[in-house]
């Protein structure tokens, strides 16, 4: 998929566009070896708001959402 590709999330039980979080999420794979859950979903959410919209008062649903959608694509716990 492209960068710039959109991939639904489920925050809030909304389904929100995310642009670009394929690439965010490889970023992530090759940048976060050996950090905490906390660590990747803080840089999940640093990529991702380079091209997309995020409340401040939902950052950290942002942030599980990310985190829940890595470990999804990575097969982890």
């Amino acid at each position: 998929m492209p960068a710039d590709s959109v991939k639904q999330v489920m925050i809030n039980n909304r389904l929100i566009g995310i642009v670009g979080l394929d690439a965010a999420i490889a970023k992530a794979n090759k940048t976060c070896t050996d950090k905490s859950d906390a660590e990747i979903a803080d840089f999940l959410v640093a990529v991702i708001a380079d091209q997309n919209y995020i409340p401040v008062q939902g950052r950290e649903d942002y942030a599980k959402a990310l985190l829940r959608q890595y470990k999804i694509e990575n097969n982890l716990p």
